[in-house]
């Protein structure tokens, strides 16, 4: 009978299950270039073994304090508003190459991330910023490394981003890499920009609205129910003021676009570069159980997380090929409620990296985790994380940061960093 028929769930529509996802061009998948692609995409060997790096090391001397503490690998950023400075002009890549060679005669191996939340001033002043349900546009400091633009849904910022990525991949000796970590939006991160005191949706520019002439990025489609507002969750208890038809078509519309962008941006790496890529998820992720759009007191969280895409079942079924892995950004939080339990069933209380583990393990992705802290945490959170936490639970290793903090006499210290490797090997 038709009305017994299994509808698909939102992950499976969003991961391609389930068709194409209504509003949408072509669904789910790595994006077609347009360009000639390099006859081999390249890597490095591949690493085997625990994964040990410290973040931020141009300093004079950083790269050798790492080494010394027994980091396996060298953080080379390509920070955008430092290597492009017009509008179709030249890419001057030398000082990421001149880093690259750095980091590899010190004999480790090369991670690289292209630093997009840093755009020069001709991005920020040409393209349209992302706008929120209210009215509201994202205008954060430059130095916070959350001033992105919206280049999920326009096409002239995509255009921009394709014009940077070909140019400065063009330039890189892609058997010199070895690991990518991307996410390509705020903080570099594969997230829409966080709500601040309410559930923001950042979906309401020209172009994600269907508006103007602002035309669409590739495999982008406006929004289908246009200038639809998810029904707000209760404030105060976090309860479902309720969820409409209209709410779960504007909330697959908005993840898959967020999948889409992720497609696209790995599949920019992919012409060039046959490694590994982690992807960076931030925050705790809505959790499947305990947040849910009806929710007797979880509803707001799921709203809050989904506001910044961090549907992580959603991505990670997305993930283009097998070597695509999730990266924590959060490695060092504790469980929110110990004592309490966490388990799938009641997924709550878990850290964000137990709740993305939980999620990789689900499709297949959680042989090789990696992460990185959030900055400032003490000796006694650095070894609780390898003892007892992520690593314990089979995480590869991490990305400690940084060497600014691990120099500063306040917190986690080299040492302390070398002693935890040492302790991991044994």
């Amino acid at each position: 009978m038709a009305g017994s028929e299994r509808r698909p769930t939102r992950r499976e529509v969003i991961a391609g299950a389930g068709g194409t996802v209504v509003g949408l061009v072509g669904g789910v998948g790595l994006v077609k270039a347009t360009e000639a692609q390099p006859l081999v995409p390249k890597a490095a060997p591949e690493h085997v073994g625990p994964a040990w790096m410290v973040l931020a090391t141009e300093r004079a001397g950083a790269k050798e304090r790492a080494k010394r503490a027994g980091a396996t690998h060298g953080h080379v950023r390509a920070f955008w508003d430092q290597l492009q400075s017009s509008a179709g002009g030249e890419v001057e890549a030398e000082r990421v190459v001149k880093e690259i060679h750095a980091v590899r005669e010190l004999g480790l191996k090369v991670c690289l991330e292209v630093c997009l939340q840093y755009p020069p001033d001709f991005v920020l002043n040409d393209l349209p910023r992302f706008r929120d349900q209210y009215g509201t546009e994202w205008a954060p400091a430059q130095e916070t490394g959350d001033n992105v633009r919206d280049w999920v849904w326009s096409g002239r910022g995509r255009a921009y981003v394709a014009d940077f990525l070909d140019q400065l991949f063009g330039q890189i000796d892609w058997a010199q890499i070895e690991r990518v970590k991307l996410g390509g939006l705020t903080k570099g991160e594969l997230q829409f920009p966080s709500s601040v005191d309410r559930p923001q949706f950042w979906g309401y520019s020209d172009a994600a609205q269907g508006k103007g002439t602002e035309d669409l990025a590739p495999r982008m489609g406006p929004c289908p129910v246009p200038g639809h507002v998810v029904t707000p969750a209760d404030p105060i208890t976090g309860a479902s003021g309720g969820w409409t038809g209209g709410d779960e078509i504007f909330a697959i519309w908005y993840v898959q676009s967020l999948v889409n962008w992720m497609t696209w941006f790995i599949g920019k790496f992919r012409l060039h570069f046959s490694g590994p890529i982690y992807v960076m998820h931030p925050g705790a992720g809505i959790r499947p159980a305990s947040q849910t759009p009806t929710s007797e007191n979880g509803a707001r969280n799921y709203q809050i997380n989904l506001g910044s895409g961090l549907d992580w079942d959603a991505t990670i079924a997305a993930y283009p090929d097998e070597k695509i892995r999730p990266y924590t950004t959060w490695i060092d939080s504790p469980h929110f409620w110990d004592p309490d339990s966490h388990s799938p069933v009641y997924d709550g209380n878990g850290a964000p990296w137990w709740a993305l583990l939980v999620a990789a393990r689900k499709y297949g992705r959680a042989g090789r985790l990696w992460g990185e802290n959030t900055g400032g945490q003490s000796a006694g959170d650095l070894h609780r994380v390898v003892r007892q936490q992520a690593i314990a639970y089979g995480y590869e290793g991490l990305a400690w940061l940084d060497d600014a903090t691990l120099t500063s006499g306040n917190g986690a210290t080299y040492a302390d960093l070398k002693q935890v490797i040492r302790e991991s090997a044994s």
